[in-house]
């Protein structure tokens, strides 16, 4: 493994993230503009729904596997193997088929499950122990802005030209960013055989991985039921420019992350009022009419999942020994995406009960959450990672 570094912003940490930026924005960036296509194609909302929850779950199953890789081979390589699988996906759109839609989804699922765990590896290994908590802070901006400012690229993109031209920027992203790993060195993982030995099971067992997992999951459905159905439910309750979502939820993530941080509240305090911001923010999108009704939904559901996501997976990063910290990342990572893939399908059935009903209900989602850190982690005291290691 490379040498850690004593300074967080140092120059291997630094076009890591830049990397981060520029390949989750290929995805990200046709995030708003898939639904818009499939519905062109006369597909449905629920239809749409279930193609868009592909990624997330094709997705699901990478991140483990890609994890405990982590553990074993170069974070590094496979982060540029999963930038080579993604520049199958614009043969995905030679043709208008929710088959190959789909298939797109499908690559994407691939690529951004793989690339996302072993990024956050690469991240975290640049810097000393130290260092890890603010360094999975800025790695989780790097990602929040691109999943904030790609959507509205993307749409932008696709309104002035076609699906064709929102490919074509997505492509030109994805060599931006190849290019930019290759800036980035070799961390080849030393480990006993008693480390290599340690089982998937062992580790997703472990309270401090599944807890929080769960918790992730209940962030995360929000996310898919809101974000993947956003540009349809604009368009039902006539809400223009509603690409500002994107822009001023990614603002107030970034704010949260710098600004309030680690010091300002507990960990338990940042857990629990994020929790309770998602599900008051997700209330209120149920009943958005406007435009500024909704940015202001924006900023509160900003702070909730700008808060939620670092601290829970820092919690993951920190409280698990080292030898398993990528398999921890994995497993974690997935229930991210399951969170997404239940959150979009679900929003899919606003086919046939309406968006009001879907998010009234959805908004119940990470009370679940706040059920299971406080009867299920709080009370706990984590094992000491550097005593996992020993024994």
């Amino acid at each position: 493994m490379q040498e850690k570094q004593s300074k967080l912003f140092n120059s291997h940490f630094m076009f890591s993230l830049i990397c981060v930026v520029l390949f989750i924005s290929t995805y990200y960036a046709m995030m708003p503009v898939l639904p818009l296509y499939m519905k062109s194609m006369g597909g449905n909302n629920f239809q749409i729904g279930l193609v868009m929850g592909i990624f997330s779950a094709v997705s699901l199953i990478l991140r483990p596997i890609s994890g405990k890789l982590s553990d074993r081979r170069d974070p590094v390589k496979l982060m540029r193997l999963s930038i080579v699988v993604f520049f199958l996906t614009p043969l995905c759109f030679l043709a208008p088929s929710f088959l190959l839609v789909g298939l797109a989804q499908a690559l994407y699922g691939f690529t951004v499950g793989m690339f996302t765990t072993s990024s956050g590896l690469v991240v975290t290994a640049s810097v000393q122990e130290h260092l890890i908590s603010q360094a999975i802070g800025i790695h989780s901006i790097a990602l929040i802005i691109a999943k904030g400012i790609a959507p509205t690229f993307g749409s932008m993109i696709y309104e002035k030209t076609n699906i064709a031209g929102a490919v074509f920027a997505t492509v030109l992203l994805g060599i931006a960013s190849l290019v930019c790993s290759f800036r980035l060195k070799s961390m080849q993982p030393k480990l006993s055989d008693g480390e290599k030995g340690t089982s998937m099971l062992k580790v997703f067992t472990q309270r401090t991985v599944w807890v929080p997992s769960l918790v992730l999951l209940s962030v995360t459905f929000t996310f898919g039921a809101i974000m993947t159905m956003l540009p349809l439910f604009a368009k039902e309750r006539g809400i223009g420019q509603f690409n500002l979502f994107f822009t001023l939820n990614t603002a107030m993530v970034v704010v949260v992350r710098v600004v309030m941080g680690k010091r300002a509240l507990s960990e338990n305090a940042r857990v629990l009022s994020s929790l309770i911001a998602l599900a008051v923010a997700v209330g209120m999108i149920s009943m958005c009419d406007s435009l500024p009704f909704l940015l202001v939904t924006a900023v509160v559901y900003g702070y909730g999942y700008g808060m939620s996501y670092p601290t829970l997976t820092s919690i993951v990063m920190v409280k698990n020994a080292k030898a398993t910290r990528g398999t921890a990342f994995g497993a974690f990572t997935a229930f991210f995406d399951a969170g997404v893939a239940l959150g979009s399908a679900f929003g899919g059935l606003s086919e046939y009960i309406g968006f009001t009903a879907i998010y009234q209900i959805a908004a119940f989602i990470p009370l679940f959450g706040i059920v299971l850190y406080v009867f299920l982690l709080m009370p706990h005291k984590p094992a000491d990672p550097q005593k996992s290691e020993s024994e």
